[in-house]
């Protein structure tokens, strides 16, 4: 039987059937602290909460080293951001495009970076897009196929929102390594769910949220940089935050030139959300407390569970079956699903519509009677 862990700490629980953590990741005990800590520094300190003993700017950089240790990363790696996009736009913005001029990325990928790549059009950058053949799937030689030698930039969303596919990120990074292209991870739905090791993986640039399986709220971001590429990037878009020594900057002088940090911190743009800083730190330090490995194991296994459920069903998947092949998202076909999820909400059960099928986004807080409960009432629902 799986039970769920630390389903207690989550009061959304005791009055709906909770499904849509690829949405946002439910509220705990633990965030619902961290918000009241936020609220009495504020009433009780307003701006003075950034300097008083173990106020906001430590927050900030708590939530930097939190990250740093659940991706495998060195402190100094690690930049604070507000989103995905705005990551990326940190990241192009440091490459001139002049004799590579060329970007990638899926058509299956959020579109929160192939926006912002797609944009780079002004700058004479020339993008290409990975088509799905079946809409489900995509290949590292895929990708491989569309790399020239004019190829700047590759963006890789390693677990797709809509269907839950994860694609064989390892694969697509030392095939992109062979041809000297670096690769831009987009972890969201990955990260506090999926065991992550950015010094094994190699990979140049990865980012994620904390909204999701991090359990963190909405406010902060992070951008992981590998140690080459801070050292040979500056980024055009930065902010006073991506200055070395900002405070001294803002409070001694105004520089009449412009000194970058040795560290990640130069992909900064300006003040951090402290409320985000201490809900991403209340969330991670409760993922680590459980463990990532013993997360992705209990998840996969859940979803495994869920998918033998639709098979007795006989309701269809828009999600690969293979564990290696899907992240914590399963879709499940319906003629008419966003009806059929309108139905279900009415009944407490709170998921999503995504690519015409039912998105179920699970983690560790759901449990085998919440999958029962929920495939008995898909089939009830769809007749």
């Amino acid at each position: 039987m799986l039970r769920g862990i630390a389903r207690d700490q989550f009061p959304i629980l005791e009055k709906v059937r909770y499904y849509n953590t690829c949405s946002m990741g439910a509220m705990s005990l633990t965030n619902q602290l961290a918000l009241q800590r936020f609220t009495e520094d504020w009433n009780d300190y307003a701006g003075f909460g950034w300097n008083k003993e173990h106020g906001w700017v430590e927050d900030v950089e708590h939530a930097r080293k939190n990250f740093a240790k659940l991706v495998g990363a060195k402190l100094d790696n690690i930049a604070f951001s507000f989103g995905n996009s705005v990551a990326t736009g940190s990241i192009t913005s440091s490459f001139d495009f002049k004799t590579k001029n060329e970007v990638i990325f899926s058509d299956l990928d959020f579109p929160s970076t192939p926006a912002n790549l797609m944009a780079l059009e002004g700058r004479n950058v020339k993008y290409k897009v990975v088509k799905s053949e079946d809409g489900l799937t995509v290949s590292a030689d895929d990708y491989k196929r569309l790399m020239t030698d004019k190829t700047q930039f590759i963006s890789v969303c390693d677990v797709i929102s809509n269907t839950g596919f994860r694609i064989d990120r390892q694969n697509i990074i030392e095939l992109a390594h062979l041809q000297n292209i670096p690769i831009f991870l987009d972890s969201y739905q990955s990260v506090g769910s999926i065991q992550m090791d950015v010094k094994k993986l190699d990979v140049d640039f990865m980012a994620s949220g904390c909204l999701k399986w991090i359990l963190g709220g909405f406010g902060i971001s992070f951008l992981y940089v590998r140690d080459d590429w801070i050292d040979k990037l500056n980024p055009s878009s930065i902010g006073w935050y991506g200055l070395d020594s900002p405070f001294e900057d803002l409070f001694d002088k105004l520089r009449d030139t412009l000194h970058r940090p040795t560290t990640a911190e130069k992909f900064q743009f300006g003040t951090p959300y402290p409320v985000g800083a201490i809900l991403a730190n209340s969330g991670m330090e409760m993922i680590m407390q459980h463990t990532v490995k013993k997360i992705e194991h209990y998840n996969t296994k859940l979803c495994s569970y869920l998918i033998d459920r639709c098979k007795d069903a006989e309701l269809d998947l828009n999600t690969p079956i293979e564990e290696n092949q899907r992240g914590h998202i399963i879709n499940i076909k319906a003629k008419d699903a966003s009806n059929v999820v309108k139905k279900l909400t009415e009944l407490n059960y709170f998921l999503d519509m995504r690519a015409h099928g039912i998105r179920v986004s699970l983690h560790f807080y759901n449990n085998q009677q919440d999958v029962d409960q929920l495939i008995d009432e898909i089939v009830t629902t769809a007749i």
